[in-house]
C-alpha cells in the first residue's frame, strides 16, 4: 500500500516479517483505509458511536446536547480532566460557566467543592442532571461536587475552630433531585418601585390628602443668614407616617402570583415595614438602602419570598399586593405559602367565604400594586418579590 511503512528493524527475521504483514490492520483494510481517514474528519452520523468508543468518552454521552460537539471538543477535555480546565469546558457545552470554590482544608470533607453558577438555571432538568454529570465528571477522584448555587446562598454557622464547638450549626441552603448527587440553591429578585394613587389607598381607608412638601435646597438662592427654610416639613412627614401606619394596621400581608389565565397560582406570605433612606439600612432595594423608620418614613416595603418548590411547572405572569386577607381555616399559622385548592370547584354547595379561599389559597383582602412579570416556577429557585410603595 502507498505511503505505508512498516516499523520492523533491519534485522527482523523472514518470519517476523511475515507475521506482521498478516497481522497488519492497515494491509487489510487495503483501499478502504483512506475512507477511515476521512471518516474520522467527516464523520458519518452512523460512525459517531463508535468514535466515542473509541476516544474513552462514552461517560459523557447523557449530559451533552449533541455527539458532534463530543467529538470536536471531548478529547481537549480528556487532556485535561481532573484539572478546573475540564469543569469549565465541560460546562460550556451546555451554556453555562461557573467559578469554584473548594471547601476549606481543616474540614473532614476537605474534598468538597461548590460551583457558583454564572446564572441562574434555565430548567431543574435536564439541566441540572447535565451539569452535575459534567461537573462529576471532571475533577480528580478524590474531589466530590457537593453543591451549585447562585442568587441565593445561605451558609452553615461556623461556631470555631476550637474542639469543643467545631461544628455547624446547619447546612446550606438548598434541595436534592432525585438522582442527582448535589444540592442545589438558586434565588431571583424581582424589584418594583410603585406609588400608590387615591383610586388604590380610599378603599383601604389609608387616603390622607397631599400636603405642600416645601422648597427644595437646591431651589435655595438667598443666604442661609436671611432664609426661614425648615429643615423637614412636618405636614408631608406626618401624612406618610400617617398612611404607613394605616396601612401596616391592615396586616397580614401577601403577594399573589397569577398565571396567563388570571387563576392563582399562590400567595406568599410578606412582611412590611415602613422605611426611610438610610446608607446602612436592611433593605437594599434598586441600589438604595432603607432602614425601618415608623416615625419618619419615605416609603413601605413590602416583601416575600416563596420557598423551594413553591408553585412548580407554573409560570407567574403578573403578582400583586394582597392586604388584610384571611388564610383559611387549618392553615398552619404564618405559612409562608397558601395555594388554592382547586380552580373546578361548584360555587353553589359551598359557602362563598370558603368558596374564595379554595380558589384563591386565602380570602378576603384587596389587591394594590398590580405589576406583569415572567416567573417560571421551580423545585429549586426561591423567588424575592419586593415592593416599594409610595404614598
Amino acid at each position: 500500500m502507498t505511503g505505508h511503512v512498516d516499523i520492523l528493524p533491519g534485522n527482523a527475521t523472514e518470519w517476523a516479517r511475515l507475521f506482521a504483514e498478516t497481522r497488519d490492520p492497515i494491509r487489510a483494510l487495503g483501499s478502504r483505509y483512506q475512507d477511515v481517514r476521512i471518516a474520522n474528519d467527516l464523520t458519518p452520523p452512523q460512525f459517531l458511536p463508535w468514535l466515542i468508543w473509541q476516544y474513552g468518552l462514552g461517560e459523557l454521552t447523557p449530559y451533552v446536547p449533541t455527539l458532534n460537539q463530543l467529538i470536536d471538543e471531548g478529547v481537549q477535555w480528556q487532556r485535561v480532566r481532573g484539572t478546573p480546565s475540564a469543569i469549565y469546558q465541560g460546562l460550556s457545552w451546555i451554556g453555562y460557566a461557573g467559578t469554584i470554590e473548594e471547601a476549606a482544608a481543616r474540614r473532614r470533607r476537605w474534598n468538597r467543592f461548590q460551583l457558583y453558577l454564572s446564572r441562574v438555571r434555565d430548567n431543574d432538568l435536564p439541566d441540572l442532571a447535565r451539569i452535575d454529570g459534567i461537573v462529576s465528571l471532571s475533577p480528580p477522584i478524590r474531589s466530590k461536587f457537593s453543591r451549585g448555587f447562585r442568587g441565593y446562598d445561605i451558609r452553615a454557622a461556623e461556631t470555631s475552630y476550637q474542639r469543643t464547638s467545631a461544628s455547624l450549626t446547619s447546612d446550606h441552603s438548598g434541595v436534592y433531585l432525585p438522582g442527582i448527587g448535589a444540592k442545589w440553591s438558586f434565588g431571583r429578585l424581582y424589584e418594583r418601585d410603585i406609588t400608590l394613587t387615591q383610586a388604590d389607598l380610599e378603599p383601604l381607608g389609608a387616603w390622607i390628602a397631599p400636603v405642600p412638601e416645601g422648597d427644595l435646597w437646591v431651589n435655595a438662592t438667598y443666604l442661609w443668614s436671611s432664609s426661614a427654610f425648615l429643615w423637614s416639613q412636618p405636614a408631608a412627614l406626618s401624612r406618610r407616617a400617617g398612611i404607613a401606619a394605616l396601612m401596616l394596621n391592615q396586616a397580614p400581608f401577601y403577594i399573589r402570583f397569577k398565571d396567563a389565565a388570571g387563576e392563582v397560582i399562590g400567595n406568599a406570605r410578606a412582611v412590611a415595614h415602613a422605611v426611610k433612606l438610610a446608607g446602612d439600612g436592611a433593605y437594599l432595594v434598586a441600589g438604595s438602602r432603607y432602614a425601618v423608620d415608623p416615625l419618619l418614613p419615605d416609603a413601605l416595603i413590602v416583601a416575600a419570598r416563596t420557598g423551594f418548590g413553591d408553585g412548580a411547572g407554573r409560570v407567574a405572569t403578573s403578582m400583586c399586593i394582597v392586604v388584610g386577607a384571611t388564610p383559611p381555616s387549618g392553615a398552619a399559622p404564618g405559612a409562608r405559602w397558601l395555594a388554592p385548592a382547586s380552580s373546578r370547584l361548584n360555587g353553589g354547595t359551598i359557602p362563598s367565604a370558603s368558596m374564595a379561599a379554595l380558589r384563591t389559597g386565602i380570602s378576603g383582602g384587596r389587591e394594590i400594586a398590580s405589576v406583569s412579570v415572567n416567573i417560571p416556577f421551580g423545585l429549586t429557585v426561591r423567588e424575592r418579590p419586593i415592593y416599594v410603595l409610595r404614598f
